[in-house]
C-alpha cells in the first residue's frame, strides 16, 4: 500500500486555521452612516482626544543620617577598662581558678539540707509529666530552625543534610520552664512555694576586687526564683570557722586574669536587677542556667560558681550597704546548670567578702555534676529530626531537681 501521496498533501486543518488567525479580527470602521447625517442630528466624539501627560521625576529624599556610634559615644562607655566575666567567658583552669578568684573551698556532692528532700515529695503521675516535658522540648515543639552543621567523630569525612529542627538553646528553655511548672504543682501543699517570683533573663552584676583589680561579673540566667526569706545555712558556724584550714589551690605560673577580657563598655555598678530595694520575695533561691553553646565540664562548673558569687554578693551590698565587710551570717543560694541532658546541681554559701587575703574562713561550694536525666542518641548517619532515640530515663535526676526547688519551703528532719 503506497502511503506517499496521502501523507504529503497538504493539511487542511492546518490552513484553516492559519486563516482563522488572519482573518478572525473583523475590523469596522467607527464613523457614522450619512443617513444619520442627513436627519440633523448633532454628535459628540465619545472618545476625545488624549494628551501626553508630563513625566514627573520622582522625588527620591537623600537617605537620614544616622551614622553608626562609635566607641566613645557608647551609652556604657568607660574611660577605664575593666576586667568582664560574663557566659561566653571560659575560664583555662576551670574551678581551681574560679576558686582563687571568690576564695572558695569546693565540696563533692549536695548540701545535707538538699539531699535530706530528696525522695521526700512526689507528684501525681512525676515520671509521665517529665518524661512528655522532655518529648515536648525535643521532639513535639513547633519550631523549625536550620540545625548547625553535624560532625560524627567515628565519621569525620561523612557530610550531613541540613536539616531543620529545635536547636539545642530552646530545647534546654523550654525543658527547665516545663519542670519548673511540674514542681509548682506541689504549691497547694506549701504556702511558702506561692509566694515566690519567677522571673526570665534578670540582669544581676557586681563590681569585685581582687588584687586591687576590679571584674565585672554580669548574667542574665534563664530563669530565676526569688523567695520570700532567705535560704536557710548549708553549712553550720562551726564547719564554716573549720574552713580556716583549706588551702586555695595554685595554678601558678597562670594568672587567674588570663581569660578575663579589658572592655570599656560595662555598667559600673553593683545590682541584682530589682528597682524596688523593698519589694516582697526578692531574696535570690535559685538560677537556672541553660547552656547554649558547647563547653566542657570545668567551664560549666567556674561559670555556675562566679555568677553565685556575684549574685550572693549584689544581694550582701543591696541588705546591708555598699562598704560591708563583715558579713552578719552567711547567704545561700543555688544554681541548676543544663545543657538539656545533664543537670548539674550547685549550692554555694558565701561567709567572707574579704577575697584580697588568702587566709581566714572561706565561701563554699557544693557541687553535683553530670546528672544525666536521659540519654538522647543521635543516629551515625541518618537525619537527626527522625532517628534520634531518647533512652534510660532516670527519675531520681528528677528529684534533685525537685529537692533543690523545695529547699527552704520543707522544713528537713
Amino acid at each position: 500500500m503506497r502511503l506517499t501521496i496521502s501523507l504529503q498533501r497538504t493539511s487542511m486543518t492546518w490552513l484553516k486555521k492559519q486563516l482563522w488567525k488572519v482573518k478572525k479580527n473583523y475590523k469596522v470602521e467607527n464613523v457614522i452612516p450619512m443617513a444619520v447625517y442627513e436627519k440633523g442630528i448633532n454628535f459628540e466624539n465619545p472618545t476625545p482626544n488624549k494628551t501626553k501627560t508630563k513625566r514627573v521625576p520622582i522625588h527620591i529624599p537623600p537617605p537620614l543620617s544616622n551614622p553608626r556610634k562609635t566607641l566613645k559615644e557608647q551609652k556604657y562607655y568607660n574611660e577605664e577598662p575593666m576586667l568582664t566575666f560574663n557566659q561566653s567567658t571560659k575560664m583555662m583552669e576551670g574551678l581551681k581558678q574560679a576558686c582563687i578568684l571568690t576564695k572558695t573551698m569546693p565540696i563533692e556532692g549536695l548540701p545535707d539540707s538538699v539531699h535530706d528532700l530528696i525522695g521526700k515529695e512526689s507528684i501525681p503521675y512525676q515520671d509521665e509529666l517529665v518524661q512528655r516535658a522532655i518529648m515536648q522540648a525535643n521532639v513535639w515543639h513547633t519550631d523549625m530552625d536550620k540545625m548547625p552543621k553535624r560532625i560524627n567523630k567515628q565519621k569525620p569525612g561523612w557530610r550531613f543534610k541540613a536539616e531543620w529542627g529545635i536547636k539545642l538553646e530552646n530545647r534546654s528553655s523550654m525543658l527547665v520552664w516545663d519542670l519548673l511548672r511540674i514542681c509548682g504543682v506541689l504549691g497547694g501543699k506549701y504556702s511558702d512555694l506561692t509566694l515566690r517570683r519567677l522571673t526570665k533573663n534578670q540582669l544581676t552584676g557586681c563590681i569585685h576586687t581582687f588584687e586591687n583589680r576590679q571584674i565585672n561579673i554580669s548574667n542574665a540566667s534563664e530563669a530565676q526564683v526569688w523567695a520570700p526569706r532567705p535560704l536557710p545555712q548549708a553549712m553550720n558556724t562551726e564547719d564554716v570557722d573549720s574552713t580556716v584550714t583549706h588551702q586555695l589551690p595554685d595554678i601558678f605560673p597562670v594568672s587567674p586574669f588570663i581569660d578575663l577580657p579589658l572592655v570599656h563598655l560595662y555598667e559600673n555598678k553593683t545590682h541584682t536587677g530589682w528597682s524596688n530595694p523593698k519589694a516582697d520575695s526578692r531574696f535570690p533561691h535559685t538560677m537556672y542556667i541553660t547552656d547554649n553553646k558547647w563547653a566542657k565540664p570545668e567551664h560549666k562548673d567556674a561559670r555556675a560558681l562566679m555568677f553565685l558569687f556575684a549574685q550572693a554578693v549584689a544581694h550582701s551590698k543591696e541588705k546591708y550597704g555598699m562598704n560591708i565587710r563583715q558579713l552578719p551570717e552567711p547567704i545561700t543560694n543555688q544554681c541548676v546548670y543544663t545543657d538539656g541532658a545533664k543537670f548539674n546541681f550547685v549550692t554555694f554559701q558565701l561567709n567572707t567578702l574579704d577575697t584580697s587575703n588568702p587566709d581566714g574562713i572561706k565561701n563554699v561550694v557544693w557541687i553535683d555534676r553530670d546528672n544525666e536525666l536521659y540519654d538522647r542518641q543521635l543516629p551515625f548517619t541518618q537525619m537527626m529530626t527522625r532517628r534520634t532515640k531518647y533512652l534510660d530515663y532516670d527519675s531520681a535526676i528528677f528529684q534533685k531537681f525537685l529537692a533543690m526547688y523545695l529547699s527552704g519551703a520543707v522544713l528537713t528532719q
